[in-house]
């Protein structure tokens, strides 16, 4: 929720009368700068001080605990493992980016219906399936933290650097993301956090959810902006 105030206040500050174009820019930086230490601040929240809170519950009476997993390489095989494939998805995007206008072309599609509903469907395969085989499991908390985690990070993390970034090489990048989808995200992060506070879930939720997501689809589909 606190992604989407960041990103509403620039967005709609750019519709100001007499607002200026460095006044835009300067909102966006301060902004940015607030949500990468709510991020830090939540990461140390989760890893330091209130890292209970994050545990697994305790098993039910009678129910048998596996052995906890030993890691299966070492943590500097691990960095390294981490580095190689970080450089290897940066030439991915780079060679993804360079091709959406063309295929934008190709199949009568909007570049925001590709890289709002088509990108993150088609990279994030491995991250649906085991938010959906955790919540099979009755691992709501598993489920919701591998949906969620991702979006935490873009928006509060991703983003913010990048308007930081864009400001110290020269480059003017604000959070102005325009009205239509800055209202679907947020709508997005209400409904997310109905299921959230709620704490329980079955078919007809998902029905629902299901359904918010393909009005979305259409959305930015249908509606060029």
């Amino acid at each position: 929720m606190l992604a989407s105030f960041g990103l509403i206040v620039p967005t709609v500050a750019k519709y100001i009368p007499y607002a200026t174009t460095a006044t835009d820019l300067n909102l966006s930086r301060g902004v940015s700068i607030c949500l990468l230490l709510c991020y830090m601040c939540y990461i140390f929240f989760q890893l330091r001080t209130h890292g209970w809170l994050f545990e697994d519950v305790e098993p039910e009476e009678g129910v048998e605990v596996g052995e906890e997993e030993e890691p299966q390489m070492s943590r500097e095989l691990g960095i390294i493992g981490l580095a190689i494939c970080t450089v290897l998805i940066c030439f991915e995007s780079e060679f993804l980016v360079g091709t959406l206008e063309e295929t934008s072309v190709k199949w009568g599609l909007s570049k925001a219906f590709i890289g709002v509903i088509l990108v993150p469907i088609v990279g994030n395969v491995a991250e649906h399936a085991t938010a959906v085989l955790m919540a099979y499991r009755n691992k709501m908390d598993v489920a919701i933290g591998v949906a969620v985690g991702s979006s935490i990070q873009i928006s509060l993390c991703v983003i913010p650097v990048l308007v930081l970034m864009s400001w110290a090489i020269g480059h003017d990048l604000d959070l102005n993301f325009h009205p239509f989808p800055t209202t679907v995200m947020t709508i997005s992060v209400l409904t997310t956090m109905a299921l959230v506070q709620n704490g329980t879930a079955h078919w007809l939720a998902g029905v629902l959810f299901l359904s918010a997501y393909v009005m979305i689809a259409l959305s930015f589909l249908l509606v060029a902006y």
